[in-house]
């Protein structure tokens, strides 16, 4: 028999302590508040005290719906352009996302970075477990739990990955609820005109967004453009596109029916390599094969000790080469440099 006297003295029991933690998050099902309440459960559950939830699109930027995370700063940074190198949007894109994803997987899988990494280091995140729930219209969202000082582990990333048809299940009652009860603003507190309609055409759902930009926009009607296709979309001006999708038959609001959105076209992934960016700045700001491998190397991580066991030169030349080049470039610190690099190729 278990030893229950041994148990009540033991550490809580995580699995239980998240049961918990969901209860309110399914009294919260189709209201405002559902992102904050599921996200900071999971964010407990996987030991940590930091996370973030992204809504990614297929057009439009990535928008933040909860941040316990990054400063100010970061958000506005990283919404102003990082968002082009951001691993999870170039998934979404590429119809290539996975249920369960974390940062430094994909950096030793191979991907590449670099660049990335450098954002990360800039917002003290040492790791980030991704869990990507899907909602309609090819929409994700991605809730992101950080940290610091240390990696998810094997079992750690094992543990999230039992529990996300769980978390997956209790989204799509959220969505549900949002689209049925019509009482929370999750699909009206965004940029993304939703309309939802059933098999024969009729609107069941649409958001704030959608009543006040369709008509204005949708010279043609809508059901000339969508026709009996599946899947589309439709250029509908300089910056604006519509694109659907036809829902599954196990749909609760609308089988067979047709999600429609409007959506402002961002810039998309910048598909570079850190390689190709390197070479590039360095033609452009005509740097030396020296100072290229220091910039490559800094952006790496690295410290100048290792940067000049790289070189086999002294840590005295590395400074001196980093001095001139710094001076070269008008700027002082490393994230300047980052910054003015990256910059360059969005410009």
């Amino acid at each position: 028999m278990p030893d229950t006297q041994n148990m009540k003295r033991g550490a809580p029991d995580p699995a239980l302590e998240l049961l918990i933690d969901l209860a309110p998050v399914l009294d919260s099902l189709g209201k405002d508040d559902f992102y904050v309440k599921l996200a900071s459960a999971v964010a407990c559950y996987m030991d940590s005290g930091r996370y973030l939830t992204v809504r990614y699109a297929q057009y439009a930027r990535p928008e933040f719906l909860v941040n316990a995370a990054m400063s100010t700063e970061a958000v506005q940074i990283y919404l102003k352009n990082y968002y082009r190198i951001d691993p999870l949007l170039r998934m979404v894109r590429d119809e290539a996302t996975r249920p369960v994803v974390t940062f430094d997987e994909q950096r030793r899988n191979g991907s590449d970075t670099m660049f990335y990494d450098e954002i990360y280091r800039s917002a003290a995140i040492r790791d980030e477990l991704v869990f990507m729930l899907p909602s309609i219209g090819g929409v994700y969202i991605a809730i992101c739990i950080d940290r610091a000082r240390r990696l998810f582990s094997e079992a750690e990333q094992l543990r999230a990955r039992l529990i996300y048809p769980l978390l997956a299940r209790i989204h799509s009652l959220h969505i549900y609820q949002t689209l049925y009860g019509q009482v929370g603003l999750d699909l009206d507190d965004g940029e993304i005109a939703t309309m939802v309609q059933d098999v024969s055409g009729n609107i069941l759902f649409r958001n704030r967004q959608w009543t006040q930009k369709a008509d204005a926009l949708l010279e043609t009607p809508l059901p000339e453009i969508v026709g009996s296709l599946r899947s589309g979309s439709e250029k509908i001006s300089e910056t604006i596109i519509l694109h659907w999708e036809t829902l599954d038959t196990t749909n609760a609001i609308a089988p067979n029916g047709k999600a429609v959105m409007l959506e402002t076209v961002s810039p998309g992934f910048l598909d570079l390599t850190s390689e190709e960016l390197i070479n590039r700045f360095a033609a452009q700001n005509g740097l030396t094969p020296t100072e290229r491998k220091i910039v490559s190397y800094t952006l790496q991580g690295y410290t100048p000790g290792k940067i000049a066991d790289f070189l086999e030169v002294r840590v005295g030349t590395i400074r001196n080469h980093k001095h001139r080049l710094y001076y070269k470039l008008d700027i002082t610190t490393e994230r300047e440099l980052f910054s003015m690099m990256f910059d360059s190729f969005v410009a």
